[in-house]
């Protein structure tokens, strides 16, 4: 009988090399151990295929833990949000649901590209205000100024909308464009409210130019709005007649 030593196989009841017998595919020790090689690959695949499969769960488990901690109490809901948007059948609910997620987890480009995709998907002028709005909080005023002007070029009309670009125009001392958004805020501002805050907005930027008369003109037609408006600006009023050399005359 022909046999062939095995290099690669110990045996494991006496840690022996195993001798293959040429033919049978078997091999046998001299402590009475033998093995069906054809057998033992079987065995070995199987093993290779159970670690694999090992392997890929544990790289699953440890996926859906990032997951989560990335994402919190959204975690769950977070899957389905996405693949709507990424079918094109997300609502404005859905967006607003990834925009809130996105906050609770401060991951601010996420806030940014939501909004964007809000109004790609829905045409809603609002979602570029509210993006404006998102990057003035940021701080981010050049970024927010570009969301703001894509608003009103789009034929955006906010009034508060209006106000805060103008607020963020006179921060980069671009006064005389501050003073059309401010008068466009007060032209949208509607008859049940007073514009008071663009109107003092105004007033302060006259001041800045020295163009006091024109001021005091401006809280002088404030005050003929309603007749609550005459509570407003009195200090400011009496500062200019004082600098004028005006007498205070009586409200309209």
């Amino acid at each position: 009988m022909n046999y062939q030593l095995n290099l690669q196989t110990n045996c494991p009841q006496c840690s022996k090399q195993l001798i293959s017998e040429f033919g049978s595919g078997n091999a046998i020790c001299s402590c009475g151990y033998m093995q069906n090689q054809s057998l033992q690959k079987v065995y070995d695949k199987r093993d290779r295929n159970i670690i694999k499969v090992y392997t890929i769960a544990s790289l699953m488990i440890l996926g859906i833990y990032a997951h989560c901690m990335s994402w919190g109490s959204y975690a769950l809901q977070i899957p389905f949000l996405k693949a709507s948007q990424m079918m094109g059948i997300a609502s404005s609910k859905t967006y607003q649901t990834l925009v809130n997620a996105c906050v609770q987890q401060n991951k601010w480009s996420c806030v940014d590209s939501t909004y964007l995709s809000w109004y790609k998907s829905t045409g809603d002028l609002e979602t570029i205000a509210k993006l404006a709005h998102f990057r003035t909080q940021l701080k981010d005023f050049s970024g927010a100024a570009k969301a703001y002007e894509s608003y009103f070029s789009l034929g955006g009309k906010d009034a508060s909308t209006s106000l805060s670009y103008a607020q963020i125009l006179e921060k980069n001392n671009d006064l005389e464009k501050a003073l059309k958004y401010l008068k466009l805020s007060i032209q949208a501002t509607g008859s049940e409210k007073l514009p008071a805050q663009a109107t003092g907005a105004i007033v302060n930027i006259l001041l800045k130019q020295q163009k006091f008369a024109e001021a005091r003109e401006t809280i002088f037609n404030f005050w003929a709005t309603a007749e609550n408006a005459k509570g407003y600006f009195n200090t400011e009023y009496d500062a200019l007649e004082k600098r004028l050399g005006h007498t205070r005359v009586a409200k309209r």
